[in-house]
This record gives C-alpha cells, structure tokens and sequence, in this order.
C-alpha cells in the first residue's frame, strides 16, 4: 500500500506538471498575441503623447502587424493621423500682414505613411464623428497632385457610406465639397450640378448648408461670367436673411452666428458685383508659379488670395480663394471678383527651412478686372550675419556689426529684436546702408526710442520699458537687403531648422552699463515707484540721460490712459530729449513734436520742427516721407501752396502708405491742373491698403468728378471754392460749406475724403 500511495503520488506530480506545461504554452501566445501588444500601445501612446518621432515607426508597425483590436485600430488612425482641417496641411502660413505657425508638438505622418491607413479608414472604418474629416484628407491628398477624378470619386463614395440621419450634416458637407473641388479646378459644369444635388437634399431646418448654397451659387455664375444673374441672385438671399433676421428680432430669438457670417460674405460678393457691374469689367484670373531663387519649382504650396477684410485673421478652411501648386510650381485663380489682395502661402517646414517669401505689409494685387494677372513668387535664400554673433558681450563703447553681402542689393536695414514673456518687439537701428559692416556707437542704441506706457500700469512688463538699457538680456538682431526700387530681396531672419540652415546665432549682450535702483523698481514692475525715482534722478543730474529716456517713456501712468494726455505731459521732456540727443538719436523726438503740433494744427510749429528734422535726417529715408507729407499739408493750410506741392510731390513713397496724396492732388485740382493730369497722379501714387485693408480710390473718384463735370459748365469753380474753404477754414468750415452743396456725390465724396472723413 505504501509503494501504491507513493506511486500515485508520483503519477499525480506528473499530471500537474503536464497541465502546467500546457498553461505555459498557452499562455506564451497569450502573451505575445494578446497581453503584449496591449502593453506595447499603453508604452507606445505615452511616447506619442511627448511628441516622440521614434514612436512612429513603432506605431506603423504595430498597425502593420495586426495584433489589435480593429477598434483599437481605427482609434490610432483617427488620433494620430486624421487631420481634417486644411490648415494643418501645412506647419507655416506666411503673408504680408503676419505669419502663422501650426505649434503642435505631438508626432505626424507623412502621406507616404499613412496614406494606406488613411484609405482603408474611408473604405472600410467606423462611421463616425471622424469618418468624414477622414475623407477630406484623402480629397486633399488628391487634389494636391492634381488629380481631380480620384479626389472627387473619394467624396462621392464616402457620402455614400454616411447614410444615418445622425451624419446628415456630414454628407451636405462632403456634398457641398465636391462644389468646391469643382470650382478650384475650374470644373464649372460638375459644379453647376453638384449644386443641384446639394440643394435636392435640403429641408426647412438647412439654414446653414442654404448660406453655403447660395455662396457657392454666386461664385460659379461669376466665374462663367453672368455677372448680372449672379447679382440678382445674390439680392435674393440677402432679402431671405434680412427677413429672417427681423423675424428672429421681433420673436427675441438669437441670430445664429454662422448667418450672419454667410450674409456678410453676399454682402461683400454683392458690392464687389455692383463694382464689376459699374466699370463694365469682368472677373480676372490671376495665375503664377512658386519657386525657389535657383529656379527650382516649389510643388504642393498653398496659395491663398486674401481679401482686404480678411488679410489680418488666421488662415481658416474657409478661404474663398485656395489652392495647392502643381509639379511645376504653378497656381491659377480663376473668376476673381474686383479688388485688392494679398497673397499668402502655406509651407511645409522642409520647404521653408532657409528661405524666405520676401514680402512686406504693402504688397497688394489690385484687380479692375480689365485683365487677367500674372503674379509670380520667389522664394529667396537667407543670408548669414558674422558680428555679433552668439550672445557675444560688448563692454565697450560702440558695436560691430557685419554680415554677409547679397546679389543686386542696393542698399540694407537693421533691425534688433528685445525679447518678452511672449516673444519679442522689433525696433529699427538703422536703414539704407550701403555696404555690409556698421559701425555704431553704443549710446545711438540706447537712445533708440522705446515702447510708450499709456494709462493702466498693472499689465505692463516693466522690463519690457527698460528694453535694450537692460544688461540682463540678450538681444538679437537682423538685416534686410532691399533692390534699387525699395523691395525687399531676402533678410537673416526665417526659418533655419537644421545644421546646414542654422547659421550663425545672430546675438548679443549689452555689458556697457549696470542697472541703477530705479531700473530694479521698473524690472520688479512696480512703475510708479520707478518714475518717481527716474523724476528724481533727472531733477538732481539734468544731463541724466537715460533717466530722461525713462521719463518720456512712463510719463503717461500720470495721465487719463489717453494719448493726448500722455502728450501733453512728455511735452517738455521730448524738447529736452531734442536738445540733449546727438545727432540722428534725436530724430524720433523731433518727429513727435512735429506730431504733436500736426495734431493740433498748429501749422507753423509743424514748420519750424520739420525744419530742424529734414537738417538731422542725413538721407535716412526711414519715416521722413510721412514727416514730410506733414510738412507739405502745413503749408497748404497756411497758404505757401508752391512749398506744399513741392513737398507733397516727394513725400509720395508706397512702402509707407502715400497717406498724403489725397491732399496733394485737392491742391493740384486748386492750382488749376486739368483732371486727366491729376487722374494720372493718382495712378502713379496708388495709395495702397494699410495692413487693416483700408485705403482711399483717389482715381476712382478723380474718375466720378471728371464725368460730374460734363454735366456742370461752373463745376471746376465750385470744386475750387471747396477746397480754398478747407484751406483757408479748416474742416469746420468744408462741413459747412459740403452741407450746402447739391447733387455732386462724387465731389462730396472726394472733398471728404480729403479731409479724412
């Protein structure tokens, strides 16, 4: 018995050992196939989540191998590589009025990567809240090579497939997509009936997709030329929204945003129509190519045209006139509606890093619709900066500065950067250089004028008043080479990503002077405790200069928080800031007495502050034009109008605005200069959009004057009479005399103008 219990128990041993052999090998597929994959995307998440580009090459192997749950699958094609929005088809937008920059720090996927995962999504994924963002990726991976078909097959299948209520908004959008494809590759017919399709699928509660609707209505019965049919139509929706707005007034019901939106776009349409319909013109094309300085085509660019209301908000999905360069770099616009523009494109990193758009706030496509325009864009290489470079110290008293010399460049700027919380503040040191090296003198950087305090003291960064005076910071600099004509070629600043771009750092540390107690009060921002002591110091040393500098710069925490205040109380301490700087550092002071004076129409004082300005200025063209142009409407308002037109006729410079060539061409209307010759003055002395877009048609109205004249044998001798009471009066007594005048709107128009109604 003994021996039979001893061999069960061996038998039994051996049993669990077999069963625990088999567990064993169950549990290695278990854990290669189930438990570990779930842990490797737990880790591989985490990664993803810190922006590790590593971990996409785990992730696409991961997918690769399959071991996931599909909805597990589907979950990290829609995390990581769905998109949606046009805007983060590119990492930088770049124009006239500012650039924008995609700042996201998690991981992304080429299309070369994700392209499979992405069609697979559309063909066979989850019908969901990203199902049809999905498909608008694909659309656009399409589109950017030009293939029209397989883009526009993308969206028809995919809205097939959203057939639940639940996304019915979804497939209206993918719907009214194919509109827009259509339009941007000039497919005029398809669009018509891809129109017709969408507004089949409309009911009453489609207020939103009928805005949409409507708009895209408009911009192809404009694009095949029927300017009057799509005028008419476009009134027809504005009476439907104007109804439904004063129904949702008297019912107190809200005003959905995105009517209104839609109704100030048929706004905008309609009036730029009413333009078109007045000047007999029609819509233009403006097409162009994109390259780079060496020729080299830039593909897959996006280019959009940008209207003057909108050059100064973010690129959205929502631009009107978008579309992505071919092979050969080359864009086309087609159907563009009377008026001015910008151009900004959309740039990958790789396509950015050490280049530059070169471009400045002024530049502006105006479009009459007499023709079509061609409009090319060069990409120009950075140039280096050799001294000082790298945070270099400078403890003596004058600075080095040098860089590199660029092809055809007339002439260069200097610009030094101050750094903030938030990033930096810019202030010209010196422009229309000749050569490649400046030699400065410490003292001319600190009395570069700095940033102004107004009213609340409680916001304001004290160091950032401090500026370049602080020894703390590190400052950086740049240069800009500008052509014969005054445009920009190329500059040091972009985007320099890796080590063959990267360059020299262009930066350094003022080391000349140390802080004294009022600048510790002003870093620590306690700014009236800082004043106070500045107030002090300048009261005990008058020849305290940079306490005085300070003063001007804080004075106005004493004021209302209003300009004219501030003014008033810097008033003395800018005429001592005129009397103590050297040189060329006091120009900017005498440009705001000069100001100041304008302001107030104290014309004679304009005069006498001009003068000592234009004696200083040395050539340095930096804001004289504007001071100048003050200068010439002082004259005109004292009656010197021989001084004033000479001083008019070379304030007039495009890079700052021509903000005066109203005025010069009312007093060439006075003098007796025919209007065919003044017309031509305007055309050669555009004023162009400022960067909000705003700007005055002086030939236009020039224009509507010259056929008022036709009807009016007395006409010249009334619009002289006009403009000799705004001479001899001011604007109080052209109102009077504008309210008595009848039927002469383009007259009143201009004179109004003129005056700066």
């Amino acid at each position: 018995m003994k021996g039979w219990w001893l061999g069960m128990k061996i038998r039994l041993k051996v049993k669990h050992l077999v069963f625990g052999i088999a567990a064993v090998l169950l549990f290695i597929p278990l854990m290669s196939l189930v438990i570990a994959p779930q842990v490797n995307l737990y880790m591989l998440e985490k990664r993803l989540a810190k922006g590790d580009e590593a971990a996409k090459d785990d992730l696409l192997q991961m997918l690769e191998e399959g071991h996931l749950l599909a909805s597990q699958e589907w979950g990290l094609i829609e995390d990581y590589m769905i998109e949606g929005d046009r805007f983060y088809r590119f990492d930088v937008y770049v124009g006239p009025a500012f650039s924008q920059v995609d700042d996201r720090d998690d991981v992304s996927f080429s299309w070369p990567e994700k392209r499979p995962y992405i069609e697979k999504y559309v063909q066979e994924g989850p019908v969901n809240d990203y199902y049809a963002k999905a498909a608008k990726d694909l659309m656009m991976y399409f589109e950017e090579l030009g293939d029209w078909s397989n883009a526009d097959d993308v969206l028809v299948k995919a809205a097939e497939r959203l057939k639940d209520d639940m996304y019915r908004f979804d497939k209206q959008d993918l719907l009214l997509e194919r509109v827009r494809l259509a339009l941007r590759f000039n497919k005029l017919q398809e669009a018509n009936l891809y129109v017709q399709n969408v507004i089949a699928t409309l009911n009453e509660d489609d207020a939103f997709i009928r805005g949409e609707v409507g708009e895209l209505k408009a911009r192809i019965i404009l694009r095949e030329g029927r300017v009057e049919e799509a005028y008419q139509d476009i009134q027809k929706q504005l009476t439907a929204y104007e109804k439904q707005f004063r129904q949702q007034k008297a019912d107190k019901t809200e005003t959905y945003t995105d009517d209104q939106a839609h109704y100030d776009m048929l706004q905008l349409i309609a009036i730029r129509l009413i333009e078109v319909r007045q000047s007999n013109t029609d819509a233009s094309n403006v097409e162009g190519k994109v390259v780079r300085s060496n020729g080299e085509p830039v593909q897959r660019v996006g280019v959009f045209l940008r209207k003057e209301h909108d050059v100064n908000r973010s690129i959205g999905e929502d631009e009107p006139y978008q579309i992505v360069t071919d092979e050969q770099g080359r864009f086309n616009f087609q159907g563009v509606v009377p008026g001015n523009y910008q151009i900004f494109l959309g740039l990958k990193f790789d396509q950015i890093d050490g280049w530059v758009y070169p471009i400045d706030m002024y530049d502006w496509i105006t479009i009459d619709g007499s023709e079509d325009i061609t409009h090319d864009i060069t990409l120009q290489k950075l140039f280096d900066v050799k001294s000082p470079i790298n945070g270099e110290r400078i403890t003596g008293d004058t600075i080095q500065f040098s860089w590199e010399a660029v092809d055809d460049a007339a002439y260069y700027n200097i610009s030094m950067d101050v750094p903030i919380d938030s990033g930096s503040i810019g202030r010209s040191i010196k422009t229309h250089i000749k050569g490649t090296e400046l030699s400065l003198p410490i003292e001319e950087l600190y009395a570069q004028r700095g940033n102004i305090l107004i009213g609340d003291e409680e916001t304001v960064d004290g160091s950032v008043i401090l500026g370049v005076a602080n020894p703390n910071i590190r400052l950086s600099w740049r240069v800009e080479a500008f052509d014969d004509d005054g445009k920009l070629i190329t500059r040091t600043n972009g985007y320099r990503l890796n080590d063959d771009t990267m360059g020299n750092l262009p930066s350094f540390r003022l080391q000349e002077r140390q802080l004294t107690d009022a600048d510790r009060l002003l870093i620590d921002d306690k700014i009236e405790a800082a004043l106070s002591a500045y107030m002090d110091n300048y009261d005990h040393n008058p020849d305290d200069l940079h306490s005085l500098r300070m003063i001007y710069s804080l004075i106005g925490t004493k004021g209302d928080g209003t300009f004219e205040t501030r003014n008033e109380l810097a008033y003395p301490y800018t005429q001592a800031l005129v009397e103590k700087e050297e040189g060329a550092s006091a120009l900017p002071y005498i440009s705001d007495l000069v100001g100041y004076h304008y302001n107030r129409e104290e014309w004679s004082d304009v005069v006498h502050w001009f003068h000592f300005y234009r004696e200083l200025n040395n050539n340095d063209r930096e804001g004289f034009d504007y001071v100048q142009g003050k200068y010439g409407h002082a004259q005109m308002m004292q009656g010197k109008l021989s001084e004033a037109r000479e001083a008019f006729e070379k304030s007039q410079e495009p890079e700052y605005g021509n903000r005066f060539v109203g005025k010069w061409l009312a007093l060439e209307l006075y003098l007796g200069t025919s209007f065919s010759d003044v017309v031509q003055l305007a055309r050669q002395h555009p004023e162009p959009p400022d960067s909000y877009g705003k700007h005055e048609d002086w030939e236009k109205m020039l224009i509507g004057m010259e056929d008022e004249a036709r009807e009016d044998d007395h006409y010249r001798e009334t619009l002289q009479k006009g403009i000799q009471q705004y001479i001899e009066g001011g604007e109080q007594a052209l109102n009077h005399w504008l309210s008595e005048v009848k039927d002469k709107p383009a007259m009143k128009q201009f004179l109004k103008a003129v005056k700066g109604d």
